[in-house]
């Protein structure tokens, strides 16, 4: 049964709230689903300010009547490698400071976002005095070469460290994938999965589609930061192989700018010039814009390489399409085969591969506006099923009602 008296949730972390990026979408979900328990969920996120339309009379700030306050704890602009340093070391003190100024004595937990050392060291003290519960929300692990310095990099053993030792010592943990969710019940910790989640009730899932399913070229679309998760130089090679063969197919990219794309075919120099109209950068646009190009495509597409940071985390860009109505091409990696399957929510191809991903557009060329039509449908079932976030309030409530305080 919730506890009247201690009713309030912190969600602290480095995420953009409330549509900055795809954790701020991550957060939003699960802090609507404990609202829902009966919960008041207060985001402190690492955006630099509040936006000006959230702004309250009262100098607060909410969101779809969820409270955020900012701490600006992520770094924007670059910076020396002194003030790096500084900044890691200071990771966490602006979320105690307003920690400090609430009423403690009314919080039941504090969930923390992907946390580094720096707010396990300062938050969990705090926690831990007042009476708070913990909870980690993990949705990656990444490989050492994702981080600054490399695997010998100050980054790489903070995460090790985080990970192994200090999320344990949480003692509960909210898992996006069924890999994460296996590592810490195999170490005894309260442990539940939810994968990302969506609103399907906001209006912006609920767009009329754009175009026609036998209109051509054939529209793939990339919408999210691929950082150096995704292989986008493999996605594009395949689409420029076909284009090449004839083939009547474009690539959009959400998020991406030409400097990305750029980097993504160093050494292949021609390939972005021959790809021509091909190739449409969309560059980085808000959250709740996704849906709208979304469903303006035949097909989403995703490539990953079948490493631990695949396995681990869970693409948030799945559930969008889901959410859209759109099919998707991608390999399997992380627990997709269990949302996308073969020939009704997508194309499944073999591995991660240019030639692999090339035969699964083809499929997808080859596939009849009916069949197109069969398979968006298919897939707005599955993101009602397995994604709103209604589906996880009973879940969340259980697993709330058992938290390990320290």
């Amino acid at each position: 049964m919730l506890n009247s008296l201690r009713s309030h949730i912190i969600y602290i972390g480095d995420f953009r709230f409330p549509e900055g990026d795809a954790a701020a979408a991550r957060v939003l979900g699960v802090g609507k689903a404990l609202r829902d328990v009966g919960y008041q969920v207060t985001f402190a996120g690492g955006e630099e300010r509040g936006r000006a339309e959230d702004r309250q009379h009262d100098g607060h700030y909410t969101y779809q009547g969820l409270s955020y306050f900012s701490t600006g704890g992520i770094r924007t602009k670059p910076a020396s490698h002194v003030r790096r340093l500084l900044h890691y070391l200071s990771m966490g003190e602006k979320s105690l400071k307003y920690l400090h100024e609430i009423d403690a004595t009314k919080i039941s937990a504090v969930i923390l976002y992907n946390p580094f050392a720096g707010y396990h060291s300062r938050i969990q003290p705090f926690c831990r005095v007042n009476g708070i519960a913990v909870v980690v929300d993990c949705t990656e692990w990444h490989d050492p070469r994702h981080y600054p310095g490399g695997r010998f990099g100050l980054h790489r053993w903070d995460v090790e460290l985080s990970m192994r030792y200090l999320n344990c010592r949480a003692g509960n943990l909210i898992a996006i994938s069924s890999y994460l969710e296996r590592f810490y019940e195999d170490r005894g910790i309260n442990t539940i999965r939810i994968p990302p989640l969506v609103d399907l009730s906001d209006a912006k899932w609920s767009l009329k589609r754009a175009r026609a399913w036998d209109e051509r070229p054939l529209r793939l679309i990339y919408a999210g930061n691929p950082a150096q998760k995704e292989l986008m130089g493999r996605i594009i090679g395949a689409v420029k192989t076909l284009r090449s063969k004839g083939e009547p197919v474009v690539l959009e990219l959400v998020g991406p700018t030409e400097k990305d794309v750029c980097y993504w075919l160093r050494g292949h120099i021609g390939l972005g010039q021959d790809l021509g109209d091909g190739l449409i950068l969309h560059g980085q646009v808000i959250q709740s814009l996704v849906p709208e190009l979304l469903i303006g495509a035949h097909f989403a597409v995703l490539l990953r390489s079948n490493e631990r940071f695949a396995q681990a985390g869970f693409p948030t860009k799945v559930v969008e399409a889901l959410a859209a109505g759109l099919p998707l091409i991608t390999n399997v990696t992380s627990d997709i085969d269990q949302y996308v399957r073969d020939g009704v929510e997508g194309f499944l191809v073999d591995d991660c591969s240019e030639r692999a991903l090339a035969k699964g557009i083809q499929r997808a060329l080859g596939t009849s506006p009916e069949k197109l039509i069969e398979m968006s449908v298919a897939c707005r079932r599955q993101a009602e099923v397995s994604f709103d976030y209604r589906n996880y309030v009973t879940q969340l409530s259980q697993f709330f009602s058992r938290l390990r305080s320290f």
